[in-house]
């Protein structure tokens, strides 16, 4: 999936903030708390009461920013494809520059 895809999956999650920058944050702030009690409680038993309390959010506040815990479940894949993307631009470079010095 490349970077325009990415970006036009954004639109799949409706949100009542309309700063882009500071939803970007906080979709971020969103994913990186979510993801430790993830990883700790697991998917199904987190509730959005516990991601709202590790954002430091109120459950209203967290609602402007997502509609339900599978937006966060969402906003979470697409966070993995693009740190997968980044690998998979990290690894082609590796590959290719092994190509190179084995040519010398």
């Amino acid at each position: 999936m490349d970077k325009k895809s990415i970006q036009d999956l954004d639109q799949l999650i409706p949100f009542s903030a309309k700063d882009p920058e500071l939803i970007k944050m906080k979709h971020q702030r969103i994913v990186d708390c979510s993801c430790k009690i993830f990883f700790k409680k697991g998917f199904h038993p987190t509730t959005i009461r516990d991601i709202a309390t590790a954002c430091d959010m109120s459950m209203g506040q967290l609602y402007h920013y997502i509609s339900s815990k599978d937006d966060v479940l969402f906003l979470v894949h697409k966070e993995m494809q693009k740190e997968m993307l980044k690998l998979k631009k990290l690894l082609i470079g590796v590959f290719l520059l092994k190509a190179i010095l084995q040519k010398n």
